[in-house]
């Protein structure tokens, strides 16, 4: 909930002032944290009317108190204090201009590039982080591949760029490709979305493995990379034996 952000922002601010020796106006030290928890107890009464209006007052003393900050920069010696705290002000100025939907959100003060991820289960429906890909031998789990991919793509677009990093990386002078991604795994669903057709990569499966597939997602289908005219591509044909392929999950 924003409310508990808001509270954050300005226990930060305060904090932040106190530090550089700043006397505020008011910081709201009592009205504050008991409104952010009155918005809580209006929210689970259902009196959305009153918990939008003390949200607003709320985020009403936190843009006060950041205002104040702001209108003091100047007495802050030039260098890298002052602009530790215009980049604290920009992100709290960030976070209460931010639209409810909107995309972009600020879900945490201390790390503004976490991202809202859907995980699709009853009790628990949103997880906040960053999506990692790992590319991994199938025998051994060594880990051939890693990368951050910012901005929550979606997963099935996520394993071209894996392969090329596989590809990119070399192994003794040589190609990790050539070495050891002769052949690659993904799940079944990945066979038609997966990789991006700007990549010179293509990924196929048969009419009989689509058919088995479509029941049973969450299978392995091995494939095997193969090089063509335009360049690599990968075929993901009838499973084969997994032993010594790498793999991408």
């Amino acid at each position: 909930m924003d409310a508990r952000l808001y509270e954050k922002a300005r226990v930060k601010l305060v904090a932040l002032a106190k530090e550089l020796g700043l006397d505020l106006r008011q910081t709201y030290a009592r009205k504050a944290p008991r409104l952010a928890m009155q918005i809580g107890r209006y929210a689970h009464a259902r009196q959305y009317k009153r918990m939008r209006k003390a949200l607003r007052t709320l985020r009403g003393y936190t843009g006060r108190v950041m205002r104040d900050i702001r209108r003091r920069l100047d007495n802050i010696p030039a260098g890298a204090m002052r602009d530790g705290v215009a980049d604290i002000l920009a992100r709290v100025s960030k976070l209460l201009h931010q639209a409810p939907k909107g995309k972009g959100k600020i879900y945490a003060l201390h790390e503004p590039d976490v991202d809202c991820i859907s995980k699709g289960k009853a009790r628990v429906r949103y997880e906040f982080g960053c999506k990692v890909s790992l590319a991994t031998t199938i025998d051994e789990c060594f880990v051939v591949g890693m990368r951050a991919m910012l901005g929550n793509p979606y997963d099935g677009h996520t394993l071209a760029e894996a392969l090329e990093q596989v590809e990119a990386l070399r192994l003794h002078g040589e190609p990790v490709a050539c070495a050891m991604a002769r052949r690659a795994t993904c799940m079944a669903w990945y066979a038609s979305i997966a990789i991006s057709s700007r990549t010179s990569l293509q990924a196929k499966a048969s009419t009989a493995d689509a058919a088995v597939f479509g029941f049973l997602p969450r299978r392995w289908v091995f494939g095997r990379l193969v090089e063509d005219s335009v360049g690599a591509s990968t075929s993901l044909n009838s499973p084969m034996c997994p032993s010594a392929l790498p793999r991408w999950r």
